[in-house]
């Protein structure tokens, strides 16, 4: 229990807003941005993607480790299909 006159300091871990963050591979999502599953067409045609997440920033799209969080890959949004 604390005392009436006892000082008390809150640090928050240090993180980058979702608009100065920039991404490459291997950096972590910062805290507030929130990952999606990968459409289940996707998942249909590569079910050994199914841990792995997505975020989209601006015009790239960012796949994401589920469980770590980190960029494993990333590619246009308006990338030709070849």
């Amino acid at each position: 229990m604390l005392a009436e006159h006892n000082q008390i300091e809150f640090r928050l871990a240090a993180t980058k807003s979702a608009k100065d963050f920039s991404w490459a591979e291997g950096a972590k999502i910062p805290k507030g941005v929130k990952s999606q599953s990968l459409p289940t067409p996707v998942l249909s045609q590569m079910p050994e993607v199914r841990d792995y997440m997505y975020v989209k920033m601006k015009d790239q799209v960012l796949i994401v480790n589920g469980m770590t969080n980190k960029i494993v890959d990333m590619f246009s949004e308006t990338q030709p299909l070849s």
